[in-house]
């Protein structure tokens, strides 16, 4: 049993979670939402925002989209600079590194404070981070005997790599800066989570020789298998001849959606009645649309753009296959959810996609860049049709079995109570 009033505090660097977006603002809303089912009541969860700390024990994630406790960063910029030096800001890598910059020193100036005010000295707690640059200000602050902290990584290695398509290059005081934080959060962690092996050896290629000797474990995320069969009770599958694709994702590079519209545009004269669902945003969003019409796509892809997770559902239930041809592979929810929904899943062999998929059980692993991969492996969807149901059966059996939210809420418990137990 866990000890008596261990109170966990989470943190997302100011954010709040909610079940509506990914990435891990969602995967602590899955872990939330999980306490509750299973009636944990010797845990109390609080969340650290810039704001104040927030008691999260009936809080409705269903609803809540996770922007209550963030200021308005462009509001800040224009607020706080000179009206001049705001305009020559206003270039994508300035402004995205800059709102990152002045998110964090919000989050570590107003920390302390909040935490003096919330702190208990004489209950265990446990700060739980989920994200770079979260646990540097408790780190300075925390009493060492009872006060443990624990590290989830959801990102693709450390932060700077992950987002420098939208900062730029990666020689500058802000690489430094970033860099120099994440080691001294990893050497002062009690523990280090990843959600995948794949997320920890991008996490070592970045930070070389620092993780070795300490303490990291793989917690693979999970899905409310729960939540999706009852999104799902008042849908039926399509009942036409149509060959409908879906892929939902952001509109990055990493995601590699210009790769699904080549397949597309190859498969489209021999697929009758080819159709692709694309569900997602991002800032490729606009070049995809236009690769699409040059690809002579207009009528067998759709941008539906941002959905909720309840629409993205529907819509998987709706198609016959999911392709997702992603580089830099974490763990993608979204991959697990239409596996959960019983879709032929057709994924690259990349990162955390080989730990939930196994080639030809549960779906089909294309080779990471390579357009012929993916079409042959819709091709071979589309003409086996009995082998993809049983492929999709496969996979619905392997998420239940493994990979649900419950599952995943269970192992943080576990390392709750292995920290507890070391005080």
């Amino acid at each position: 049993m866990l000890q008596d009033n261990l109170n966990i505090l989470y943190s997302i660097l100011g954010q709040a979670p909610t079940l509506s977006t990914g990435g891990p603002r969602r995967i602590v809303a899955l872990i939330l939402d999980e306490f509750k089912k299973i009636n944990v009541n010797c845990i109390s969860p609080y969340l650290l925002t810039n704001q104040k700390i927030i008691d999260l024990s009936d809080v409705d994630f269903s609803k809540s989209r996770g922007d209550t406790c963030q200021e308005d960063r462009f509001t800040v910029l224009k607020n706080r600079l000179p009206k001049n030096l705001f305009k020559s800001l206003i270039g994508r890598h300035r402004v995205s590194r800059i709102n990152l910059f002045l998110d964090t020193y919000n989050y570590n100036l107003k920390t302390k404070k909040r935490w003096n005010q919330w702190n208990r000295n004489n209950e265990n707690i446990i700060f739980h981070s989920h994200t770079s640059l979260a646990a540097a200000p408790f780190i300075r602050i925390r009493n060492r005997n009872n006060q443990k902290i624990i590290i989830t990584y959801n990102s693709k290695g450390s932060l700077f790599y992950d987002g420098v398509s939208a900062w730029g290059g990666d020689k500058s005081w802000f690489r430094d800066w970033i860099l120099r934080t994440e080691v001294f959060e990893m050497q002062n962690a009690d523990v280090i989570t990843f959600p995948s092996k794949g997320a920890l050896d991008i996490m070592k290629s970045h930070h070389p020789n620092i993780l070795e000797k300490l303490d990291t474990r793989i917690i693979h995320n999970g899905v409310d298998l729960e939540r999706i069969a009852s999104i799902l009770s008042s849908e039926q599958r399509k009942n036409d001849d149509i060959f409908r694709i879906i892929n939902v994702a952001q509109h990055v590079e990493q995601k590699r959606i210009d790769l699904l519209l080549k397949a597309v545009s190859v498969l489209k004269d021999e697929i009758k009645n080819l159709e692709l669902y694309s569900l997602g945003d991002g800032p490729l969003l606009l070049e995809n649309i236009e690769l699409a019409k040059s690809l002579g796509l207009e009528k067998h892809v759709t941008f539906f753009g941002a959905r909720s997770n309840d629409e993205v559902i529907k819509q998987m239930n709706r198609a016959d296959v999911f392709v997702m041809p992603s580089e830099n592979v974490i763990f993608d929810l979204v991959t697990l959810e239409a596996m959960a929904v019983g879709l032929p899943v057709i994924v690259s062999a990349n990162g955390g996609n080989i730990e939930c998929v196994r080639d030809g059980i549960d779906g089909i692993l294309t080779k990471t860049g390579d357009v012929a991969s993916v079409i042959s492996a819709i091709r071979f969807v589309f003409s086996n049709r009995e082998k993809a149901r049983q492929l999709a059966q496969s996979a619905q059996e392997r998420v239940s079995a493994q990979f649900s939210s419950l599952s995943m809420t269970q192992k943080y418990i576990d390392l709750y109570r292995e920290l507890t137990y070391k005080n």
